[in-house]
């Protein structure tokens, strides 16, 4: 096995191996970040893998065993596919992009240039509920209108922004989902066997909405 220096390729860099007949996750993340944490040397705000280290990330998981009281067996430590969207670091960052960095006034216009992943999808409804004129990808409609905020990849968000935005984001985006305003699309991958080509897929593009492994 090899660092791949541009996207990986299956057998070459990535490849599976068992090493637990009883998996520990219901749904794993399959994240964008991932793909500079596969090339080694290259600068990012998260360390890469070394060779031969298997692939970790985020995920919903069920308690096979447990010595503590606070867990039981079958407990699901994540409660659904949408602890790991808009619950969880994109939608936090969807948030925290507009009102704490951007914080876009009614009227003003918001072009999110990639509208269908994970942060792309929240950031539009989330603009839509709190009054701006919100365009997606269609650069054609920047000219009658212009651009007023400008949200392209914006990656996910780390320390003080999240401990900022963190209270006030979880106590609305609860309710914004309950009421059914927020709808998060998920694109599945399924069973583990097939993870390699679900991670690789992901950064052509593949996937439509937030890339879950369902394993």
């Amino acid at each position: 096995m090899k660092a791949p220096t541009t996207y990986p390729i299956l057998g070459e860099h990535l490849t599976m191996e068992e090493v637990i007949s009883n998996p520990l996750a219901e749904n794993g993340c399959l994240d964008p970040y991932l793909r500079g944490r596969v090339r080694p040397g290259v600068k990012s705000y998260i360390a890469a893998f070394k060779l031969g280290d298997p692939i970790s990330s985020r995920g919903v998981t069920k308690v096979i065993g447990s010595s503590f009281s606070s867990y039981k067996e079958g407990d699901i430590l994540e409660f659904s596919s949408l602890s790991l969207g808009a619950l969880d670091v994109p939608g936090l960052t969807a948030y925290a992009s507009l009102f704490e960095t951007a914080k876009p006034l009614k009227g003003e216009t918001i072009f999110v240039s990639t509208a269908s992943g994970a942060v792309g999808q929240t950031v539009g409804q989330i603009s839509k509920l709190q009054g701006p004129t919100q365009l997606d990808a269609a650069l054609k409609a920047l000219k009658p209108h212009g651009c007023i905020v400008y949200l392209t990849r914006v990656g996910f968000i780390v320390g003080e922004l999240i401990q900022r935005s963190g209270p006030r984001f979880y106590e609305k985006m609860h309710r914004w989902i309950h009421d059914g305003v927020i709808k998060t699309v998920i694109s599945e991958t399924d069973e583990i066997d097939n993870a390699t080509e679900g991670l690789v897929g992901m950064f052509y593009w593949k996937p439509f909405g937030k890339a879950i492994l369902k394993i």
